[in-house]
């Protein structure tokens, strides 16, 4: 699954208090609509000011999520409102934000992946720190657009006829039978295999 949805906030992480369109975000816009992202803009200001803020800008949105059409960010709700915007789940999306309090929470309980704008807000604790808006167009090109590489896979029913899909990443080696299913020790490099495992 790969995601749909950029959600991006206003203040700071897009646009400076004075205005001004911070470097490298039109180019990141840009490049999240070509890998085929609609663009939500975040904002707690009420939509018409951030309708005026992104044409004075000259910046555009898929959907502007402002507290009179979505709500308040810092909420369970807001990404869900959002994700139901475009007929997709939340884990479809990703939020690039920079405050502690309103956008990593509107994120953390609700399944989408935040990545923290570290440009704009230097010292936030929680997300994927992101330095500058090139880094999240990379991250997300790599890590949230590309299928996963599996190595192996399986999908089938168990005898109840309930479905069952396996997956893999890593190459299965005899240590992970030994360490899994015999309960034997396995030490690689003094680490306890089974711990390293899980």
């Amino acid at each position: 699954m790969s995601i749909k949805v950029a959600i991006v906030d206003l203040s700071d992480t897009m646009v400076s208090k004075q205005g001004v369109v911070v470097e490298g975000i039109p180019e990141m816009l840009d490049a999240l609509r070509t890998m085929g992202l609609k663009i939500v803009v975040s904002s707690n200001d009420s939509e018409a000011k951030v309708r005026r803020t992104l044409r004075d800008s000259g910046l555009s949105a898929d959907f502007v999520a402002a507290r009179d059409s979505v709500g308040m960010k810092g909420t369970s709700k807001y990404c869900p409102q959002i994700a139901a915007q475009f007929g997709c789940d939340a884990c479809e999306m990703v939020y690039v934000g920079d405050n502690d309090d309103t956008d990593f929470r509107s994120c953390v309980n609700s399944s989408v992946m935040y990545l923290s704008a570290r440009w704009a807000d230097p010292s936030a604790k929680y997300g994927i720190p992101a330095s500058n808006p090139d880094s999240v167009r990379r991250f997300v090109a790599r890590h949230l657009m590309e299928a996963p590489d599996w190595y192996w896979q399986m999908e089938t029913l168990d005898s109840t006829n309930r479905p069952i899909d396996a997956r893999s990443l890593v190459p299965k080696q005899p240590k992970d039978v030994d360490a899994l299913k015999r309960d034997y020790k396995v030490v690689v490099n003094s680490v306890d295999y089974f711990r390293f495992l899980f």
